[in-house]
């Protein structure tokens, strides 16, 4: 749970984060038109949260994590290879869909193996989160603006992978 935690968290907040960093950077956007776009990105993301807790009700919570896992693996190849700049927002909301559910899931999950001591696995997974969401910024970000956007995504398409097959030994 951890690692899948560590893995999809950061990736998460970078992608939001870096939205109108990437649509700059790749698209030629100017940083008022990329910031709009990013909020369309924000506003997908937080508005999938609210169904989140719905279906998960429904299908289970490892389910969950690799339907996120899923979601987020397509708007990743989406975000990478769109011909302009709004179907690479509309692909970059499909990641931030894809990838909400996956922390509220994650900590859902730790405190069901955990048992007895539930807060002290969530104050662990926070921490660990909180660890993973700053080093993969900074990854994502160096990439993005060193190496080239492809290498970015693929450093999110990598994460995203082996998060989604460590969640599906999560199962029980």
């Amino acid at each position: 749970v951890l690692v899948v935690m560590m893995l999809t968290s950061g990736i998460s907040s970078s992608t939001r984060a870096w939205t109108p960093a990437y649509l700059h950077v790749v698209y030629g956007q100017t940083p008022a038109l990329a910031a709009a776009f990013s909020s369309i990105s924000w506003m997908l993301a937080a508005s999938s949260r609210l169904g989140a807790s719905m279906l998960i009700a429904r299908i289970g919570a490892w389910r969950m994590v690799m339907l996120g896992v899923g979601i987020s693996l397509i708007g990743l190849v989406s975000m990478a290879f769109s011909p302009n700049a709004l179907l690479a927002t509309l692909a970059i909301a499909l990641t931030s869909i894809g990838l909400s559910p996956i922390f509220a899931t994650c900590l859902a999950i730790g405190n069901e193996r955990a048992g007895r001591s539930p807060g002290a696995v969530t104050g662990f997974l926070l921490f660990a989160a909180g660890i993973s969401t700053v080093f993969c910024s900074w990854f994502f970000g160096f990439l993005l603006n060193d190496v080239g956007p492809l290498w970015a995504v693929g450093f999110c398409f990598v994460c995203m992978v082996m998060g989604g097959v460590l969640a599906l030994r999560l199962r029980e």
